[in-house]
């Protein structure tokens, strides 16, 4: 085997040592076609297309396009997503009843779902959140005995009172 002393770049076209060229393990002598500081010019022109001014940068474009079409996307499935969590909670409140079981306030931002015999912390988390809470309610065959309706206020009160205690405090004098 022939050992290779100097080589010709083929950029600038002058013969320097062989340390002067990268090592390239394809090629037949082990070493790229271009001297290091030609390679290494051609690469820092080539950033520079690609990263450099924000206008022509195509990294950049290409970045912003997806971002823009992620953004749409978000926004689309947001909106689908909050209609579907309103006819889930409507449902939920159509089986459950529209008005709190212990003060009988009707107030619909106020209202929410109370587990009963406690665990709602848990479901929630199991389930994800709402959606999947409001599911389980929709497909339980008796969903009274475990869930209830009750507002804000009630149901913050629950933790500390009993519920006899809040409805002869809370709820209308009839």
């Amino acid at each position: 085997m022939e050992i290779i002393i100097n080589k010709r770049c083929r950029t600038c076209n002058t013969v320097k040592p062989i340390g002067d060229f990268h090592k390239c393990k394809t090629l037949k002598d082990g070493h790229q076609y271009h001297c290091k500081p030609c390679r290494n010019a051609k690469m820092r022109e080539y950033r520079r297309g690609f990263y450099g001014d924000p206008k022509n940068c195509r990294a950049r474009r290409k970045y912003e396009r997806i971002q823009r079409g992620s953004e749409a996307w978000r926004e689309r499935r947001k909106g689908y997503r909050q209609k579907e969590k309103q006819q889930l909670k409507a449902a939920v409140f159509a089986i459950l009843g529209d008005v709190c079981a212990l003060c009988g306030d009707s107030h619909k931002r106020a209202l929410s779902v109370d587990h009963i015999n406690g665990g709602g912390k848990w479901h929630y988390k199991i389930r994800g959140g709402g959606d999947g809470v409001y599911r389980d309610i929709i497909k339980d065959p008796d969903p009274h005995g475990k869930f209830r309706i009750l507002c804000m206020k009630c149901n913050w009160l629950r933790r500390y009172e009993s519920d006899e205690e809040i409805i002869a405090r809370y709820a209308p004098k009839k």
